[in-house]
């Protein structure tokens, strides 16, 4: 398969440890996407549980995009960030967040 090509660097959540991170409240994420050179971003794609919470262009301004944990059932969720290039060649990473509220 293609080699993948974008980089997510996660602010927050922080960095995956061993532990699955507990999340109460609200949760805002901040994360920077970077791509190899010569290569361009497509798309950003931010999803909770398989729905959609941001599509652009662009990586969202740190804090633009809020999950309210309060409204999620106590338990693992799964946030996926997704980067695609102008090859249109997509690099997905998943996070877990536990629920805690």
């Amino acid at each position: 398969g293609e080699q993948a090509t974008a980089r997510i660097i996660f602010r927050q959540p922080p960095p995956p440890g061993s532990e699955l991170m507990k999340v109460t409240g609200e949760l805002a994420l901040d994360f920077v996407v970077e791509v190899m050179e010569g290569l361009k971003v497509q798309s950003v794609v931010v999803e909770l549980d398989g729905e959609v919470l941001y599509e652009e262009e662009t990586a969202p301004e740190a804090g633009t995009v809020v999950i309210d944990t309060t409204t999620l059932d106590n338990g693992v969720h799964e946030l996926t960030v997704k980067v695609i290039d102008n090859r249109g060649v997509a690099t997905t990473y998943p996070r877990f967040l536990q629920a805690a509220n």
